[in-house]
Order: structure tokens, then C-alpha cells, then sequence
């Protein structure tokens, strides 16, 4: 894989290897924040030496029919001095339930279903994230990140069966707007006990706690946009944000043992576009590799590019050179979990395809590329696969789930009714027993997978919000 710069290192730490690919899209709007319950009660302040930047912000949490107030104190003590405000939070819980949860789920993995008593691996699929060592509860919550000024994230327990109960929604004070065609789903990602949000200018932090509250909420500001995070090693938060009309700004922070992100390394990538749309990333499961896809708004004629960021070897950030990755427009980038599949939702806008990745991740010229076009291959928005073998799950926006397979081509097995319309993101359980659906409206729906992977059957509804937009979510462990 060509690697053609080195970014500069603010900070003596391992580099990470990131891939980029953008599409082209409009990335501006509004919304409205979400609704939800939830109570503050003390604050603290870090100060946290960095390069300059702004000091973090912390603000009085509202949701409906319940206010709290949360005062904040911030101290500075140099020009070069990041400010961090932390705010411990606690909520009251709603239930708003189409069903109540039943029973509990054996300990899993995010690439096969086992049973255990809780003590084991547990690979976060589509964030890079692995956690060894520690004790896991058995359950699983769907967290979610809400757009809206603020923004906020709710927490949903998944049941075993698919039923969905509402545990309540939080303030993450800061700001995130993009438009209603410009999905952020990888806006949210999860370290160790912390969930970590992208926030326009900002980075959100919450300590998750095994019963599905969320405390500690803080943002801190940055010096460049960040439209996704990714979390690698549960020590180390990667960052991207389209920065001017066609530059990418990668960023790398190492996490300190309270959460807090200090910038290590910082780099940009220009794309060779008037504009940017749509920028969208993916991790590779088990390889040091990001891939990011970039395409243009309006230059129909012009290809996608991708690139891929390395974070190895130590103390470097690599970039290779710009990928030709065929024709403009995407709407969703994924890697499977054994990262042998590139897959791109939406390709050239009424197509699927993916490529087939070697051994050392990287991507292969145009002309390898499976593209399938037409019904039932258009109109995709949003990708989940499971975590072993090659089926996958795609949504389209004529209201119907498709179940694929990635055989040397794409093979359809068919389709089933879905509850959301028009735009949605998929998650599956680490176990691949249930297929979530976030739809944009903020009404979520659960599907009960079969144990062959190809049959899909509703299993409940639950509207968290009607006024809010959703932008993501993951699926982590719980009570």
C-alpha cells in the first residue's frame, strides 16, 4: 500500500492507519433536539495541557417534564491550556415500551455467539474498539446520538426477544446539525466505559454505566471539525471532519484515564473535488486501518477518491495517495467483521457494490470492483453484516430490509417489510439475534434474525422521539 507523507507528531504515541472515502452530499440543516428525562448534580474541572484550543463547555440539561440545573467552574492557567468541564449527571428513567424486556443474554462476541458467564473478549464491530479482561453484563443497549442544538443520546434495552424499552434521554450540550440526507453515522463510538459523540466543532464524552444510565457528560472543544469518531485500542479516539471545501482534517487524541482527549497528531487530506458532499469512513476489524471515501456534490463526472491513514508503525501518521474508487456518490462505507469485504451503499446512487479486500487491507484498482445496479440494488442507505460468514442487511428507502450476500457478486435473498419510510441506520446484536433500525424520524424497530440469517421478523416498535433526528447508534453491553 503507497504511503506518500508522514503528519507531524505533536505527541510521541502510536499512529493509527486510517482510510478515507468521501461522497458527495450536502452537509447542512437543522433539527430538533430530542426528548427525554434526565437530572444533573455536580460539576467538576480539569485542566488538561494540550495544544491551543478552547476550553470545554457544560451547560443546564432540559428534556421533557423534567429540567435540572448543572453549574460549572473553568480555570485556565496558560495560552496553551485546554479546559475541560465535567458534568456528573444523574437521570430519572421512562419507560416508553412496546414491549417489556425479558430475560438475559449470554455473554458474547462481536464476530461469533458463545456462551460464558460474562468474562469474556468482546470485539465492538464498525469501531475498532476491543475490550479484554473485563467482566461484561449480559443484557445489550442501543445508544443513540440525536441531532439537535443541544444534541443528545438515549439509551434503549434490547431484549432478547427484540422488545425495546426506553431508559431515558441526555443533554450532550453541544451542537450537531448536518443535514437530513447527510447521515453522521459514525458519530458515535464507544471506549472502555465511556460513549464518545462528534459535535460539529466539538467532542462529547459520557461514562455508560451497566443499568443504561449516562453520567459525566462533557465537550471539549476543538481546533478543527468533527463530523465522526472512532475508538482503537479503548485508549485512542480517531476524528475526521470536512474542514473547507475539499479538505478532510484527520485527527488522532490519546484518551487519559478520565476520558479526556488530548490532540496527538493532526493531518489533512485535499481532495481533488470543487466540493465536498459526503465524507464517509470505516475501520478495518482486525488491520491498523481506516478508509476514508470522499465524492463531490456537484462534479458528476468526477470519481470518488479514497485514501487510507496508517497509525503504524509507532510515531508516524501515514496517508497513502488518493484510490480511484469509480463513480461519484455513496451514501454509507462499511467493512465487514473479518474485513475481507470494502462495501459501499448507494454506489454512482443506484448501485451496491464492494470490493474484496486482501490480506493487507488495501484497495484494489477500479476494475475489481462488484457493482450490481438497478432493482433490487438501488435506493440503499444504510449496511449491517453479521458478525461470521457473508450475508449483510441493507435498508432501502421504498420501506422494505434486503438480506445480501457478498459469493464472487452479490446474490439477494430477498427482502421484508420495514417499519421506517425513507432514511435509517442498522445495528445488530453482538449475538446477530437482532437487527435494529434507527429510523430518521427517531423510530426504531427491532427484528428477530433466524439462525440461518436470512429470515427477518418484526419484533417491536418504540418512538423516542418524534421530534428529534437521529444521527447513530451502537449496540453495548448492559444490564
Amino acid at each position: 500500500m503507497p504511503m506518500i507523507k508522514a503528519s507531524r507528531a505533536l505527541h510521541p504515541r502510536t499512529v493509527l492507519l486510517t482510510a478515507a472515502l468521501a461522497a458527495g452530499c450536502g452537509n447542512t440543516g437543522s433539527d430538533d433536539s430530542s426528548t427525554g428525562s434526565s437530572t444533573s448534580t455536580t460539576v467538576a474541572t480539569t485542566t488538561t495541557t494540550s495544544i491551543p484550543t478552547t476550553g470545554a463547555t457544560v451547560g443546564p440539561t432540559s428534556t421533557t417534564g423534567i429540567t435540572s440545573d448543572a453549574t460549572s467552574t473553568t480555570s485556565t492557567s496558560a495560552t496553551d491550556t485546554t479546559i475541560v468541564t465535567t458534568t456528573t449527571m444523574s437521570r430519572t428513567s421512562t419507560d416508553a415500551t412496546t414491549g417489556s424486556s425479558s430475560g438475559s443474554e449470554t455473554g458474547s462476541t462481536g464476530t461469533s455467539s458463545s456462551s460464558g458467564t460474562g468474562t469474556e473478549s468482546e470485539t465492538g464491530t464498525g469501531t475498532g474498539t476491543a475490550t479484554t479482561g473485563t467482566e461484561e453484563p449480559p443484557g445489550r443497549c442501543f445508544v443513540t446520538h440525536d441531532g439537535g442544538a443541544p444534541a443528545s443520546s438515549t439509551v434503549i434495552r434490547v431484549g432478547q426477544d427484540g422488545s425495546l424499552t426506553d431508559l431515558g434521554s441526555t443533554s450532550l450540550v453541544g451542537s450537531h446539525m448536518p443535514a437530513p440526507t447527510a447521515f453522521r453515522t459514525e458519530a458515535i463510538t464507544r471506549c472502555n466505559d465511556r460513549i464518545y459523540y462528534a459535535l460539529g466543532t466539538r467532542i462529547g464524552a459520557a461514562v455508560f454505566s451497566a443499568d443504561g444510565s449516562l453520567t459525566d457528560v462533557a465537550t471539549f472543544e476543538q481546533s478543527a471539525p468533527v463530523d465522526a469518531v472512532f475508538c482503537v485500542d479503548d485508549d485512542t479516539l480517531l476524528t475526521f471532519g470536512t474542514n473547507v471545501a475539499s479538505t478532510v482534517a484527520i485527527r488522532r487524541h490519546a484518551l487519559a484515564s478520565d476520558g479526556t482527549p488530548s490532540l496527538e497528531f493532526a493531518d489533512d487530506v485535499v481532495f481533488p473535488f470543487p466540493d465536498l458532499g459526503r465524507v464517509h469512513g470505516a475501520l478495518h476489524p482486525t488491520l491498523p486501518l481506516l478508509y476514508l471515501l470522499a465524492s463531490s456534490s456537484f462534479c458528476i463526472m468526477c470519481q470518488q477518491q479514497a485514501v487510507i491513514v496508517s497509525y503504524e508503525p509507532p510515531m508516524s501518521l501515514s496517508i497513502s495517495s488518493l484510490i480511484a474508487m469509480g463513480d461519484n456518490f455513496h451514501l454509507n462505507l462499511h467493512v465487514n467483521a473479518t474485513g475481507d469485504v470494502l462495501h459501499i451503499t448507494a454506489y454512482s446512487g443506484d448501485c451496491t457494490a464492494y470490493h474484496d479486500l486482501p490480506p493487507d487491507g488495501s484497495i484494489p484498482p477500479p476494475a475489481a470492483i462488484k457493482i450490481l445496479c438497478g432493482s433490487p440494488w438501488s435506493n440503499r442507505v444504510a449496511t449491517a453484516s453479521r458478525g461470521a460468514g457473508d450475508l449483510f442487511y441493507e435498508k432501502r428507502t421504498s420501506q422494505s430490509l434486503h438480506v445480501g450476500e457478498w459469493s464472487n457478486g452479490l446474490v439477494d435473498h430477498g427482502a421484508t417489510g420495514s417499519v421506517n419510510p425513507d432514511w435509517a441506520v442498522l445495528a445488530l446484536t453482538h449475538d446477530d439475534t437482532v437487527l435494529i433500525e434507527g429510523g430518521q424520524n427517531g423510530v426504531l424497530a427491532t427484528y428477530t434474525v433466524s439462525g440461518d440469517g436470512l429470515t427477518l421478523t418484526l419484533a417491536a416498535t418504540l418512538d423516542i422521539a418524534s421530534t428529534q433526528f437521529f444521527q447513530a447508534g451502537i449496540v453495548v453491553p448492559c444490564d
